[in-house]
């Protein structure tokens, strides 16, 4: 707790401790309140289809025809890497 305490309250201070930028409390906010929320989404969706046989996903979505399980087969399996991706792009980009 001190590991994460110290640098939040000395975030405000002459100190001004900063990560990225910002002071390290804005910077907790943003990355466990917001960031972590989006992709826990999202990598859970992809593991699920990861997980799940087609067969049930396309059932429990109601796909009538081919292409729209073959489309729930193709975004379900790719947006985790897709994700991780655009994260790690944002964050050498930044």
């Amino acid at each position: 707790m001190l590991f994460l305490g110290l640098p939040s309250a000395r975030s405000f201070t002459p100190v001004e401790v900063t990560v990225a930028g910002m002071p390290y409390l804005d910077f907790m906010d943003q990355f466990a309140g917001t960031n972590t929320v989006i992709i826990s989404g999202v990598v859970g969706a992809g593991l699920l289809c990861w997980l799940m046989p087609p067969q049930k996903i396309v059932h429990a979505l109601g796909a009538k025809s081919r292409w729209w399980s073959w489309q729930i087969f193709i975004v379900g399996r790719s947006l985790p890497f897709l994700a991780i991706g655009f994260v790690i792009w944002l964050f050498f980009a930044g």
